[in-house]
C-alpha cells in the first residue's frame, strides 16, 4: 500500500525519469548503430564539401539535422531531442575529421569537391549578374 502512494504522489516524477532514460539509451543505441553513425560521417562531409565556406558551422549542423532526421526511425523521433542530435553530429564530426586526416585521397577528393562546387557557385552568381545587366 505504501509502494502505491508512493507511486502515486511521485507519478509525473517516475514519468520524466523514464522518458529521459529512453532518451539517453535511443543515443546510446544510435551511436552504436553503425548505419546511423556512418549516415551522420556521411552527411557532415556532404555539408563539408556543400558550404565550404569558414564559418559556416551552423549552416552545416543545420543541413545535417533536417537531412538526419528525413531518415530517423519514427520511434526514435520520439525520444532523440535536438541537443542530443547535435550531440551525435559533434561526435560524427570529430570521427570524420580523423577520417579526412587519415585518408590522404580522402582529404584531397573533398577539397577537390569544394572547389568545383565553389566554382559552380560562382559562374551562377555570373550568370545572374549577366542576365540582370542585360536587363
Amino acid at each position: 500500500m505504501e509502494v502505491l502512494k508512493f507511486i502515486i504522489a511521485n507519478f509525473d516524477n517516475i514519468i520524466a525519469i523514464i522518458v529521459i532514460l529512453m532518451a539517453v539509451i535511443c543515443a546510446l543505441v544510435a551511436l552504436r548503430y553503425p548505419t546511423l553513425k556512418n549516415t551522420l560521417i556521411q552527411l557532415v562531409t556532404e555539408a563539408e564539401i556543400r558550404f565550404p565556406v569558414k564559418d559556416s558551422g551552423e549552416l552545416k549542423k543545420s543541413f545535417v539535422l533536417n537531412e538526419i532526421y528525413k531518415v530517423l526511425p519514427n520511434w526514435m523521433k520520439t525520444f532523440v531531442t535536438y541537443s542530443m542530435l547535435s550531440w551525435m553530429i559533434e561526435k560524427a564530426l570529430i570521427i570524420a575529421k580523423d577520417l579526412w586526416g587519415s585518408n590522404e585521397e580522402l582529404g584531397k577528393y573533398i577539397d577537390a569537391m569544394k572547389e568545383i562546387l565553389l566554382y559552380e557557385k560562382q559562374e551562377k552568381v555570373a550568370e545572374i549578374a549577366q542576365s540582370e545587366n542585360k536587363n
